[in-house]
């Protein structure tokens, strides 16, 4: 498990500045040294991981650069990918987790997703998206218990989501989550694309052509 040193390290070698205050917005950081933009890089990184030390959240980060730069953190760190067995149990009967549809997305296609969001949930379908979903809570905590307490998956599904590393782990728990029977799977095509072989067996609606006609269909394969 790496220490705080090792993943200021990490996050230099793999983290460009934006990207770097990227993850510090979705660690909702509340402080002037790490929220400045003023402060160079390097010492924004380090502000960054002494804050999430202070405050015992060094293992949201672990787990958040897990998922976000899997193959580089793997080979760091010898640690494999977290799967469904890694995520906390979710308490059961949480409100519309029975109908509850969870849509990934890249966030290239978040106006989409966000649309199709709204249009399932005026006819009675309760959706979860992120980041509007995420209220308090870390991001990869929010994911995982969002995507255990969701009925439904709802991949939109483009080339940007299929080079999306949320979206490929998203996928694979709600791959885990359906062959256990427990959750939907379904595919909102948006754009031409080539299906992968691990997608080809599930049932995919165009959405290219005719919104309304693959809202329809889609809403009949719920």
């Amino acid at each position: 498990m790496p220490d705080e040193i090792e993943l200021f390290d990490f996050l230099l070698s793999h983290y460009n500045d934006g990207e770097l205050r990227e993850i510090a917005a979705r660690f909702k950081i509340n402080d002037e040294d790490v929220a400045s933009r003023r402060v160079e890089r390097r010492q924004f990184a380090l502000a960054f991981v002494q804050y999430l030390q202070r405050r015992g959240q060094l293992d949201h980060l672990r787990n958040y650069l897990r998922i976000d730069r899997e193959e580089a953190y793997e080979k760091a760190f010898d640690a494999g990918k977290i799967t469904l067995a890694d995520l906390p149990p979710v308490p059961p009967g949480l409100p519309d987790s029975d109908r509850r549809i969870f849509i990934s997305h890249a966030t290239a296609d978040a106006d989409f997703a966000r649309k199709l969001a709204r249009d399932l949930e005026k006819r009675g379908w309760p959706t979860w998206i992120s980041p509007r979903d995420i209220g308090s809570e870390l991001w990869v905590p929010a994911l995982g218990r969002a995507l255990q307490s969701s009925r439904h998956f709802l991949l939109v599904l483009t080339p940007d989501a299929l080079r999306s590393a949320w979206v490929e782990w998203e996928i694979a728990i709600a791959i885990a989550r359906e062959r256990r029977g427990e959750m939907g799977f379904h595919v909102a095509a948006k754009a031409p694309i080539a299906v992968p072989a691990y997608l080809s067996s599930y049932q995919y609606t165009p959405f290219m052509t005719d919104y309304a006609a693959g809202l329809n269909t889609l809403l009949s394969r719920l």
